[in-house]
């Protein structure tokens, strides 16, 4: 089957490089948020030593350092917030694209996956991935700080340390895949889904016929390739389970930077 492949949607690595300093620079402001509060808390401290001691007016000095440094963090607080609105702005307009690997449960999705993220890493794209759970998770482990902290009303616990950061946020409903890459992934080329088969964006189906008796994705369902070694009519361009190259030149040709027309 041959079958014309347009790029559909991209963005300039300038914009990942813009999206890159713009973290920087918030993490920068709240590295400078917390070094003032605890600064502050210092002065405060040393404030109350000298009026017990008798140095009243250091104390009040103190006092009024610490009360400088309040609002230099509320300029700080205020600083951050454009930031983040502007980087949902600009990553909206981008558009990160997102692909979804959807089939059958035991399809074998993780594993082809954990096999088509390094491909497309070792051409230079910056792989996010979202794994959805329609079951609802835990990924804390009882007893642990976070863990704690949660439970005792925290809507949102994160922990950070020199190489990661993570967090874990209570949620009203299910976010949109939109809204998770605009909040989460901006830094990016390309966001790769394990699930989310009624979302409406384009997806690539992993089949075999050993689990299920058809795809569970058609043209209609904004399906775009299949992943298979059984005999299919998908409607669609066919790759082999092996072909992870395949399946990475195809995604680059149509949704990242420098995409080119393809034919299969």
């Amino acid at each position: 089957m041959r079958h014309d492949q347009t790029k559909d949607c991209g963005h300039p690595h300038e914009d990942a490089d813009v999206s890159r300093a713009t973290a920087e620079l918030r993490q920068m402001v709240e590295q400078c948020i917390l070094h003032n509060e605890e600064h502050a808390r210092s002065c405060r401290l040393w404030a109350g030593r000298a009026r017990d001691a008798g140095f009243t007016e250091p104390g009040l000095g103190l006092e009024q350092f610490a009360s400088d440094i309040a609002e230099q963090n509320n300029r700080l607080i205020k600083i951050g917030e454009i930031i983040a609105a502007s980087t949902l702005v600009r990553d909206t307009e981008r558009v990160v694209p997102i692909i979804s690997i959807v089939g059958a449960s035991n399809s074998g999705k993780t594993t082809f996956l954990e096999n088509l993220i390094p491909e497309l890493a070792s051409r230079g794209y910056r792989v996010g991935a979202v794994k959805h759970d329609v079951h609802g998770f835990e990924m804390d482990r009882e007893g642990k700080d976070t863990w704690r902290l949660q439970r005792a009303g925290a809507e949102a616990v994160a922990i950070s340390s020199p190489g990661r950061f993570a967090s874990i946020r209570s949620t009203r409903g299910e976010l949109c895949l939109e809204e998770i890459a605009a909040r989460f992934f901006w830094t990016e080329d390309i966001v790769i889904t394990e699930g989310f088969k009624r979302a409406g964006f384009p997806k690539i189906e992993v089949f075999r016929s050993a689990i299920a008796q058809r795809p569970v994705c058609g043209p209609d369902d904004n399906l775009i390739a299949c992943v298979t070694d059984d005999a299919v009519d998908a409607g669609v361009p066919l790759f082999s389970t092996s072909d992870v190259r395949g399946v990475a030149e195809f995604i680059e040709y149509r949704y990242l930077p420098g995409g080119k027309k393809v034919s299969l």
